[in-house]
C-alpha cells in the first residue's frame, strides 16, 4: 500500500470514528450526514460498525414491498 492509500484509509477511519461519536451524542443522523456528506442510512450503518444505536428515536424505514403483477 503507497502513502496516499495509507493516508486515505487513515483519514476514512478517523471520519468514521467522528460520525459515530457524533451519533452517541444524539445527534440526528440527516446532520451528521449533511456535515459528513453521508446519507443518514451509511451514517447508521457506520454508528453500529462502532456498536453504537441510533438513539434520535426515528425507527428504520419498513422494507419494501415488492409489487405484484398484474394478471390478465
Amino acid at each position: 500500500m503507497d502513502r496516499a492509500e495509507a493516508a486515505f484509509k487513515r483519514r476514512r477511519d478517523e471520519l468514521a470514528a467522528e460520525v459515530a461519536e457524533a451519533v452517541r451524542r444524539g445527534e440526528k443522523l440527516s446532520h451528521v450526514g449533511a456535515k459528513a456528506r453521508y446519507t443518514p442510512e451509511h451514517v447508521r450503518r457506520i454508528a453500529r460498525a462502532h456498536g453504537i444505536e441510533d438513539t434520535t428515536g426515528r425507527e428504520p424505514p419498513p422494507p419494501r414491498r415488492s409489487r405484484a403483477k398484474s394478471e390478465g
